[in-house]
């Protein structure tokens, strides 16, 4: 006997290209994650500190602000701003692109679900109570819609800042 599963990634296939624009939306948000503290290093060690910027940090400080302290602070709140704008972007169409997604997602799982309540025989209902074949099938989906819109691309943003972070770490400090 066959039998006929229905997959979640059979839901996502034909939704594909929004979920890799959202994918690219979730790397820009785990970069600005990891770059909300340098502006802030920028400013102890340069400004209020005496360090010494390195030769590549120099180049661009100094080709965009200037040598001078001000200059240098001027461009780590510029760069905080910069930071915080690119994130919320990222953030909004990457929650935008993935609720988009479920909410096509929940559709096409109903419509699938209706042609199979629609071909299941009438001795099936006989035995199944309906209200609760109504609340099992509006449950699940929902609960797919949710794991759709909020977990898939959420986990992976998560993911990718705590990869991100280690390899900054290790990169820093072996």
């Amino acid at each position: 006997m066959k039998k006929n599963k229905l997959k979640l990634t059979y839901l996502l296939r034909s939704h594909w290209g929004t979920l890799g624009l959202a994918f690219i939306a979730v790397i820009f948000e785990s970069v600005t994650d990891l770059l909300d503290p340098w502006p802030l290093k920028i400013v102890i060690d340069y400004v209020i500190g005496s360090k010494a910027m390195s030769q590549k940090l120099a180049t661009v400080v100094n080709t965009v602000a200037g040598p001078d302290k001000l200059q240098i602070l001027n461009f780590a709140a510029i760069s905080v701003f910069v930071i915080a704008a690119v994130g919320a972007v990222s953030s909004y169409g990457e929650k935008y692109l993935t609720t988009k997604v479920g909410q096509w997602v929940m559709h096409d799982l109903r419509k699938t679900l209706y042609h199979h309540i629609q071909r299941l025989s009438l001795a099936f209902y006989d035995q199944q109570k309906t209200g609760d074949l109504i609340s099992r099938v509006t449950g699940d989906i929902d609960a797919v819609q949710d794991f759709v819109s909020q977990a898939l691309l959420g986990i992976l943003v998560n993911s990718l800042t705590l990869i991100g972070m280690l390899t900054v770490m290790f990169y820093l400090d072996w």
